[in-house]
């Protein structure tokens, strides 16, 4: 900061000694005409003390002035998630990609900046709320510090010499804005290879806003020191200021331009949209930490916190099928000398005593335990491993029950997770795990952290998917699911209302077009950017639900959905292809206009070219 005012300083003292007035480029022109073939004239004539800028500014000046603070407002307001990948050529990957997605739809980055602050908004205000409750109940007091679940924060401070914090910092100052934003952005990540599920796709998972929370009611805080994500984070200051000096240019030039009646070019416009979407785009997330590429590992050495974490690993990609009915949950081998089998019942879905002889007692579990270097149980009717987990049938023919496999990576995170469940559902008799599961989830629930490249994706939401890629969101769309019906349906409200805005702005503004096809294109593209998406909506509304349900009583559910979903996905492509080609229109014709402009354009005043600019 003090070089730029030094910068400054020297500009206009020189400015001073130079005179108020100048010799114009045009006099300067004058002199220069004659002998500009003669290299020594050209080195012994002195020039004028000051030359004013030129009136006159030519197309390349307005071609990369636009560009370059196209993508520095992008570059520079891309706040990605922490990556899968810690290689720097996939994060720059990534910021290229969302580069190119910001330049067609500039709204997008608003919509996700407004999802993750209100989403952090949330965590924050829940874990403060539950800090205040376990304060005043006496669990701590208010300035005593929450629990460090990190090894490397304990390691770090145990090194000698390190600079240590006198004194802890408060549940208020532990879970700031940055903070929330750093838990949502999948800085908190879980390693589970000793538990982990054959269908999980990595030996760890991130921890949402949600697992944080459930935690934290349990009393397990997950705190990170602020300094810890300050030295984490690559904030980019000078960058920003270098971009903010170019943005404010840009803003200046264009109302001087508007001012003094002076034509703006078409792509000088929609630059000005990138510019105002960046300053709300920073405003939201001023405090969230850039281009974090390590996260912090939670520890789980604590019993409850690997059971918890075990139980979402099960939830999201365990062993057994939710939508079965087969698996049961007995209390664990340890916990009664003699646990009766039991059987499902297929009328009330409900699970009773195994069936057997008459004149016999019940028949008990059978108990299966691990053999030698054996790796996995093939568990059948009646049969159970010693952490409890089991199987039962009804009375079904043979060839209809399938044996569950269960390996000894399911058996640890069963044995790891079972305390858990019991705390849930109080195992002093055999559940079904689809019972259980649903009890789990009121508990725990969105507890993974599905971070893409910059939200989070709605995987299990087919509508929501069109509907986000049509938006822009590429392969992922954001998750409005987790907050409030309030903010829900605001986020619902702007998926449709930004478009509305970014179409309808470029499409009532005047300006000459090369051609009058060009001019009509311009319009068409507007209007379908600013209305396709509730085209499609309408069309969903009014066309397909109707057909939908016809079908199903003429030709049967099966039938109906099959041919509903024809006919969404064929309806979805068609408005895909043709909003993404009217996207790339606008942006295309906003440089290509640049042949044919207004003779005005190319006048500016000579003090604006004195601001330092690009």
């Amino acid at each position: 900061m003090l070089s730029f005012k030094f910068l400054f300083g020297s500009f206009f003292i020189a400015r001073v000694c130079c005179g108020a007035s100048g010799t114009t480029a045009v006099a300067v022109q004058a002199i220069l005409d004659p002998i500009r073939h003669n290299k020594t004239a050209l080195g012994l004539i002195r020039g004028p003390p000051w030359v004013l800028s030129s009136e006159i500014r030519g197309t390349s000046s307005i071609l990369w002035s636009c560009l370059v603070t196209l993508v520095a407002c992008i570059y520079t307001a891309l706040h990605l998630n922490v990556p899968d990948k810690q290689g720097r050529r996939a994060q720059l990957f990534a910021k290229a990609n969302w580069v190119l997605s910001a330049l067609l739809a500039p709204e997008v980055l608003i919509y996700v900046a407004l999802n993750q602050f209100l989403e952090a908004r949330r965590l924050r205000r829940e874990l403060r709320l539950i800090a205040a409750k376990a304060a005043a109940a006496g669990i701590y007091g208010s300035s005593d510090p929450p629990m460090n679940c990190y090894p490397q924060a304990a390691a770090a401070e145990a090194v000698p010499g390190r600079k240590t914090h006198p004194a802890p910092p408060s549940p208020i100052e532990e879970f700031d804005l940055r903070y929330c934003y750093f838990v949502i952005m999948g800085g908190l990540r879980a390693y589970i290879k000793d538990i982990k599920p054959a269908g999980a796709p990595d030996d760890y998972f991130s921890l949402s806003a949600d697992a944080v929370i459930s935690l934290a009611r349990r009393g397990h805080w997950i705190s990170v020191p602020p300094s810890r994500i300050e030295d984490k984070s690559k904030a980019g200051t000078v960058q920003k200021c270098l971009v903010l000096m170019q943005l404010i240019w840009m803003v200046m030039q264009c109302i001087v331009r508007a001012v003094s009646g002076l034509p703006i070019s078409l792509l000088e416009v929609h630059t000005m949209f990138h510019v105002v979407c960046t300053v709300i785009v920073y405003g939201l997330w001023m405090k969230k930490p850039m281009d974090i590429r390590d996260p912090e590992v939670v520890n789980h050495n604590d019993r409850e916190i690997k059971g918890f974490l075990a139980l979402v690993a099960e939830l999201e990609w365990g062993c057994l099928d939710l939508d079965g009915c087969n698996a049961v949950v007995y209390p664990a081998q340890s916990s009664a000398a003699a646990i009766p089998a039991v059987a499902l019942n297929d009328r009330y879905m409900t699970l009773e005593p195994a069936s057997c002889a008459e004149g016999e007692s019940p028949r008990s579990v059978q108990w299966v335990t691990q053999k030698g270097e054996e790796q996995s149980h093939h568990l059948l009717d009646g049969q159970a491993v010693p952490c409890g987990v089991g199987i039962a049938f009804s009375n079904q023919p043979p060839e209809y029950k399938q044996p569950i496999r269960f390996t000894a990576r399911d058996n640890a995170r069963w044995e790891a997770m079972m305390p858990f469940i019991d705390s849930i559902c109080t195992l002093q008799r055999p559940y079904r795990w689809i019972d259980c599961a649903k009890e789990a989830r009121k508990d725990v629930s969105n507890a993974v952290n599905f971070t893409g490249n910059l939200w989070f994706p709605d995987w299990k939401d087919k509508d929501g998917r069109v509907l986000n890629t049509l938006f822009g969101f590429a392969r992922s769309g954001a998750d409005v699911s987790r907050t409030s019906k309030a903010t829900s349906r605001l986020l619902r409200v702007l998926e449709i209302a930004l478009p509305m805005v970014y179409g309808g702005l470029h499409l009532t503004w005047t300006s000459e077009f090369p051609t009058p096809l060009e001019s009509v294109l311009w319009k068409i593209s507007c209007g379908f950017v600013a209305g396709g998406l509730l085209v499609g909506w309408a069309i969903q509304r009014a066309a397909i639900d109707p057909i939908n349900v016809r079908l199903g009583l003429l030709f049967g559910r099966d039938v109906a959905n099959k041919t509903q979903g024809t006919l969404f996905w064929g309806i979805m492509v068609f408005v895909f292809s043709v909003y993404v080609t009217a996207r790339g229109f606008i942006v295309v014709e906003s440089f290509i206009s640049l042949r044919a402009m207004p003779i005005g354009v190319f006048v500016t005043p000579a003090w604006l070219q004195m601001i330092p600019h690009l």
